[in-house]
């Protein structure tokens, strides 16, 4: 069991034991001591002090923490992202301004073509791949889930469906979420706010719920099911 020191703040415990904490300096050297004495570990303070050894910027499994004069900022994951676009030949892929469209899907119902085997598992490894990527880009997630949806058995509107995500992710290839400065505050609202569209899908007729927090108007997370 380890106790945190005072003042210490666990912002984020992601997979394969990494994790963020956030706190003064001289807490977080200690906790690194602690941690160092149980265990084996790789750590790295991110802020302004570079003359006492702080870097500006962090990668964590391809996602980038980089400290700014104006703030935090949170990149997703750029080679992720850019591995999706691989697959297609970019010369070819159309810079969508949405990463879906309304009834795109609907052809997975009326079509009678049948992907090859190995059509069927790129599909699924790109749908994957998606999924993972939205989880920081928010702007994708909803075509990702949807796309994901016909992973057991995909048709072609679904191939065009990933082709066209594909092509919105060549013209968006980075996705920064900057989290600026604020003035301490007496008080903060927390504000959660959730909608369904009620039975959306043109083939399953299922819904869509999804959700969003924000406190004292800064965005922190989405969440779509």
């Amino acid at each position: 069991m380890l106790l945190l020191p005072t003042r210490i703040r666990v912002l984020w415990f992601g997979p394969l034991w990494w994790c963020f904490f956030c706190g003064p300096r001289w807490a977080l050297k200690k906790l690194r001591e602690e941690l160092e004495e149980q265990f084996e570990i790789m750590s790295k303070i991110v802020g302004p002090f570079t003359d006492e050894g702080d870097i500006q910027e962090c990668a964590v499994l391809n996602r980038i923490l980089r400290y700014t004069t104006e703030g935090w900022e949170w990149e997703a994951d750029p080679k992720l992202a850019q591995s999706i676009i691989d697959y297609y030949n970019e010369e070819y892929l159309i810079p969508y301004v949405t990463p879906g469209k309304v009834g795109q899907w609907k052809s997975h119902a009326l079509t009678d073509q049948s992907p090859t085997p190995q059509t069927i598992k790129e599909y699924r490894s790109r749908a994957q791949k998606a999924m993972c990527l939205s989880h920081d880009r928010e702007d994708i997630m909803f075509t990702a889930k949807e796309l994901a949806r016909w992973s057991s058995k995909p048709a072609a509107g679904c191939l065009e469906g990933m082709k066209h995500l594909a092509g919105y992710i060549s013209g968006k290839p980075r996705v920064v979420y900057k989290f600026g400065w604020r003035k301490p505050e007496a008080k903060r609202n927390l504000v959660v706010r959730v909608d369904t569209d009620f039975a959306c899908c043109l083939v399953t007729r299922r819904s869509t719920s999804g959700g969003c927090l924000t406190v004292s108007y800064t965005h922190l997370r989405a969440h779509e099911t």
